[in-house]
């Protein structure tokens, strides 16, 4: 006992390192031995009978299978040190069993019974848990090494990201120098924006390789340890268990055979000598790695393309880059911090519960509370790994540059699905579609593709950025009605997101969806520029299509409006083949031949136009397609009041006329334009106009 006190304090994790591989088989080994065990008592269940003969046998033939497998159940299949003679204290305990059951010559068919269902059947059921806790811990470690593997692959990942960027920069470098003129200061443009993104790749590949080296750390100084002193607590319940069900075989046949008392006797007092300690000291004594050193740490490694060095990059744009990261990762610490807090405590209540069940099995089930202790140190180990991720995000990016987080706002994004086209906010593109494609923040409703969401400056107002506009510029589609040319831009509520007038109208081009626009066509003055769209993209505002009427048109039917030659026309939507379109004239919206008019590109080409029609006579226009086909223009007349509860409903009065711009869908709202805004209502708050 003196032996076993001493190698209490010994543990797999400590000890062994980098050694589940050979621990694990181990193990696999003992729990395939009960198998061995089994067997020996139903064939001694059935050789009961016929006495000394047959059971000298038997013992002979499990004395050759011990002498077999006595060093892969000692210290395993590939020890680092052979044990000779020696045994473990398990082998030695079994060897006296056998001993004792050469001198056993008659057993009555009561034990015989006893055997199979009280030893036999335990040992199967013993097996099949046991086996189950091993490919647990199996699993746990495939997981852990897998987790291991990816970090791996994102730094391969990253560091190839980072070449391929390089490559591009190199790329546009060379278009730059090919480059002449006006193309010269597009491919510069570019250029520069391709050395941010660079930059930003170099960066995530530099937070790649701590993050890595930091979880590489964990997993063979924290993870596997953990994982390895857990597999001990594993073979040792599985020796007591083994002790259990022998000290009860031993029982069985001390109260059957008075005979082989005294050899029955000395059984059990062999078996109360075999601590599940001995075993995994003789284990580890046999399989320590001499010299054991963990793997180098990964370093940066310098493109062969873009020669840099490893210094972070820090300049404005890769600031807001960092802000935004690790303003996302602290909000991710917060979270995880919390979770591996429970989970630690739930692992100390469940040692606890387990040395309880150990000490007196009367207080709790030992293998329902160690099956519960591996699910739980496995989720515990898997958030930390999340956890210590972004905290060396953390702390890389603040050695470089500090806290540059303090006294900014970042934005709070959560992923949202946008069920109409909404702008990005960034780069004014248009996002739609169910997929989770794009951002939005909890705070100011910020909108943004997700490849945007790291580089939106750190600048959250907190509140909504359309309710702010909206009490800037005043009501936008009083703007529209009174066809006001100031040239301010009109913001419009367009799928929960803030637009100019410019980029509402390049998103009904693309979608083909009715949107309301600034009728504005003189040139901007140079105050009115001043206050565009800080999210505007540069030259957006030169792409709308304008019309010329080359002839006068009288209406002859619902939904068509008059021409006068020469009218400066805004098309609300694009030619569909019809004979058709849909314009503004003035402060009217409705179809009109679309012989007779003229499409032109920029205003200056509308005045020259202007010019030479109004030079002649008064001429007569073409005759007029038949409206087959084209779309009608239906309208409501409001019946009640209704305010609008979010950017994407429209507010309305009793009495307004509203057009249309969307069928009814079936849920009882209905989408509509009215004073150039557009927007949901409910349908039974209006009436279609007879």
């Amino acid at each position: 006992m003196d032996a076993a006190n001493n190698q209490e304090g010994l543990s797999f994790g400590t000890e062994l390192k980098d050694g589940f591989k050979v621990t694990e088989a181990w193990i696999g080994n003992g729990v395939r031995w009960l198998e061995d065990i089994q067997g020996f008592y139903r064939e001694r269940a059935l050789l009961e009978k016929e006495y000394s003969t047959k059971l000298l046998q038997l013992t002979k033939k499990y004395f050759d299978k011990k002498a077999k497998k006595s060093i892969s159940l000692s210290v395993g299949d590939s020890p680092q040190v052979t044990p000779g003679s020696l045994e473990s204290a398990s082998l030695v305990t079994w060897t006296d069993i056998l001993t004792q059951t050469e001198n056993i010559a008659m057993e009555k068919d009561r034990l015989a019974n006893e055997l199979t269902l009280q030893v036999a059947d335990q040992l199967r059921g013993l097996q099949n848990r046991y086996e189950d806790f091993r490919k647990r811990h199996v699993a746990f470690a495939e997981a852990l090494e897998e987790e291991r593997d990816e970090a791996y692959s994102e730094l391969k990942k990253s560091k190839q990201q980072y070449d391929a960027q390089c490559q591009i920069v190199e790329n546009s470098r060379v278009k730059v120098g090919k480059s002449y003129d006006g193309s010269k200061s597009k491919a510069t443009k570019q250029h520069e924006l391709n050395i941010m993104d660079m930059n930003n790749a170099k960066n995530s590949y530099l937070i790649s390789i701590n993050v890595t080296n930091r979880l590489k750390d964990k997993y063979y100084f924290q993870d596997i340890p953990t994982l390895l002193d857990s597999m001990q607590d594993l073979n040792e319940a599985r020796v007591r268990k083994l002790n259990h069900i022998w000290n009860q075989a031993s029982s069985m046949e001390i109260m059957c055979i008075q005979r082989c008392r005294e050899h029955l006797e000395a059984s059990v007092t062999a078996i109360g000598r075999n601590d599940p300690a001995l075993d995994s000291a003789m284990f580890m004594q046999h399989n320590v790695v001499p010299d054991w050193a963990p793997p180098p740490d990964f370093l940066y490694e310098p493109s062969p393309i873009w020669h840099d060095d490893e210094e972070m990059i820090v300049d404005e744009p890769s600031k807001v880059f960092l802000r935004n990261k690790i303003a996302k990762s602290r909000r991710g610490i917060n979270e995880l911090r919390a979770k591996v807090e429970q989970k630690q405590k739930d692992i100390e209540s469940l040692y606890q519960s387990r040395e309880q069940a150990i000490s007196d099995p009367t207080k709790g089930n030992f293998d329902e509370i160690f099956s519960k202790l591996i699910i739980t140190q496995r989720d515990a180990t898997l958030t930390d790994t999340r956890r210590i991720m972004l905290e060396v995000e953390v702390e890389t990016v603040e050695l470089v540059v500090g806290d540059i987080v303090k006294g900014t706002k970042p934005h709070d994004f959560k992923p949202v699905s946008f069920k109409i086209p909404t702008t990005c906010m960034l780069c004014n593109d248009v996002m739609w579609g169910l997929s989770r494609h794009g951002h939005k923040c909890r705070s100011c409703g910020y909108t943004c593709h997700s490849k945007c969401e790291m580089k939106v400056p750190a600048n959250c107002e907190g509140v909504n950025i359309k309710k702010k506009k909206k009490s800037k510029n005043g009501d936008a589609g009083a703007a529209i009605i009174d066809g006001g040319d100031s040239g301010d831009e009109v913001s419009s509520s367009f799928g929960g997101s803030t637009m100019t007038s410019h980029s509402v109208f390049d998103a009904v081009s693309h979608f083909g969806r009715r949107r309301a626009k600034s009728t504005a066509t003189k040139s901007v003055s140079s105050a009115s520029t001043a206050q565009q769209d800080p999210y505007a993209v540069p030259g957006l505002q030169n792409q709308q299509q304008e019309a010329r009427a080359k002839f006068a048109y009288a209406p002859n039917g619902d939904g068509e409006i008059a021409l006068s030659e020469g009218d400066d026309l805004l098309l609300l939507e694009p030619h569909d083949g019809t004979g058709w379109v849909f314009v503004r004239n003035g402060n009217q919206e409705g179809l009109v031949p679309f012989s007779y008019i003229e499409v032109v590109q920029d205003l200056g080409r509308t005045m020259s136009m202007s010019s030479s029609i109004s030079g002649g006579g008064k001429k007569k226009g073409p005759a007029v397609a038949p409206k087959r086909g084209a779309k009608k223009i239906n309208y409501v007349i409001a019946l009640y009041d209704y305010a609008a509860r979010s950017d994407a409903e429209l507010t309305i009065h009793e009495g307004d006329k509203i057009r249309v711009t969307g069928s009814h869908t079936g849920e009882g709202w209905t989408e509509g334009e009215l004073n150039g805004a557009v927007g949901s209502f409910p349908t039974d708050y209006a009436k279609p106009v007879e």
